[in-house]
């Protein structure tokens, strides 16, 4: 049985793990982004103040479906980076539609700063979820080593 590698990214940071993961792991994944249905404007500035609002606010922003046949996975690789000390929101709607209680889910958590609450937030959705990889950048260097990146190419592996 396949995995399924679902993500959002807005800075590119998220992406870019999911594509490490992708080139290492090949046909052993199936990836699905999450994109929201209103794309998030350019300008960062305005997507944090922006952010801060929907999350301060608890709203959930309309995302465009993925055609994800769950029922063909057991395990589910949730890559997002972390919005005011909380999963974004478009990662929220995704878990309010999308259910997946019965599923094994690996979060992958990209931050820079604080992590706050995110991964409470998510284990919410998904009770089976395990305590996941929290992938650290400054700026756009990747401060997480080498080390624990093979960890989760390993965890995976272990999955098939």
């Amino acid at each position: 049985m396949k995995i399924a590698l679902i993500y959002f990214s807005y800075s590119g940071h998220t992406r870019r793990i999911v594509s490490m993961l992708k080139e290492k792991l090949k046909e052993k994944v199936d990836v699905f982004e999450i994109k929201a249905k209103e794309p998030y404007s350019s300008d960062y500035d305005t997507v944090v103040e922006l952010g801060q609002e929907e999350v301060n606010q608890g709203l959930l922003r309309a995302i465009k479906d993925l055609d994800i046949p769950l029922e063909r996975y057991e395990h589910i690789i949730l890559a997002t980076p972390v919005w005011w000390y909380t999963i974004p929101p478009v990662v929220h709607t995704f878990l309010t539609k999308y259910d997946l209680k019965e599923k094994e889910v690996m979060p992958l958590i990209t931050y820079g700063g604080w992590l706050g609450h995110t991964i409470e937030d998510m284990k919410e959705y998904c009770p089976k979820a395990t305590d996941g990889f929290l992938l650290k950048f400054d700026g756009d260097n990747l401060v997480t080593d080498q080390e624990t990146i093979d960890k989760i190419e390993k965890e995976i592996e272990e999955w098939k």
